[in-house]
């Protein structure tokens, strides 16, 4: 097994991004993000075997934070510690990079979370039905955000909505949130806000804490919400999985209400 860093600037060549490819559509249902494949501005990480991609994993900087993404292992090879070489290898190079770590991991069972327990990131926020036929056709998965920062929330700054309609998404960004233009929408939806719009919210009995998730553009951590609407309550009946422990770290979502 040879496993091979790509810093950014190089992009795979043409057999290894097919392989890559390849990969994927034997991980997932659907994969939106295939795209990524002919980005330079990734740091990748790829484990080849018998002259063909069986391991995968990117990260992309933003700021001083790096994002990690695109975690894959051939399911021929789960449970053999792949998952976990790649791991170590991304969330060391990056370290030494000095960026600190973000990520959001799957909730269709707990390995994903492991492996960032493993490496010292810790969950902050859980986003119910976010992950809208990833791993099998009219499924709405579920993911954890983790970071290895301690999240401090920081100021709000302009109004914002970002859509994203191929995947069914939308997030809101504001110091005083008011979630009535939102309750229509099927798909997940999030809301980010300070202190202010946090109490408020928190009255709300259609929207429900989800802990504390990072404004990218800014680079700020803000209080997150989502609305209790359609994606949610498909989310939940798909039982998804979230560690708890140690218990001294706290997953904000009612326990009634994840399996």
């Amino acid at each position: 097994m040879d496993l091979i860093a790509l810093p950014p600037g190089l992009a795979p060549e043409a057999d290894t991004a097919r392989s890559v490819e390849d990969l994927f559509r034997a991980a997932y249902h659907e994969y939106h993000y295939l795209d990524d494949l002919h980005r330079t501005d990734r740091h990748r990480f790829l484990a080849h075997r018998d002259g063909r991609v069986v391991g995968y994993a990117t990260a992309r900087v933003v700021g001083t934070r790096a994002v990690l993404a695109n975690l894959l292992v051939h399911p021929s090879l789960r449970g053999s510690g792949l998952g976990r070489q790649l791991e170590t290898a991304r969330s060391g190079r990056l370290r030494e990079l000095g960026l600190s770590l973000y990520t959001s991991c799957t909730c269709e069972d707990g390995g994903s979370q492991r492996l960032k327990w493993s490496i010292g990131m810790r969950p902050v926020a859980l986003r119910i039905g976010y992950r809208r036929g990833v791993a099998h056709a009219g499924s709405w998965g579920s993911s954890v955000v983790f970071t290895d920062e301690t999240p401090e929330v920081g100021p709000v700054g302009e109004d914002r909505i970002h859509e994203d309609a191929e995947r069914g998404r939308t997030r809101w960004i504001g110091a005083d949130p008011d979630p009535a233009p939102l309750r229509g929408i099927p798909g997940y939806v999030e809301l980010l806000t300070g202190a202010s719009g946090a109490a408020r919210l928190h009255e709300d009995p259609g929207a429900v804490y989800a802990g504390v998730d990072l404004d990218l553009e800014t680079g700020t951590w803000l209080y997150s919400f989502q609305l209790r609407n359609a994606a949610y309550r498909a989310g939940l009946a798909e039982r998804p999985v979230v560690l708890r422990a140690p218990a001294e770290v706290f997953v904000p979502v009612e326990p009634q209400e994840v399996a």
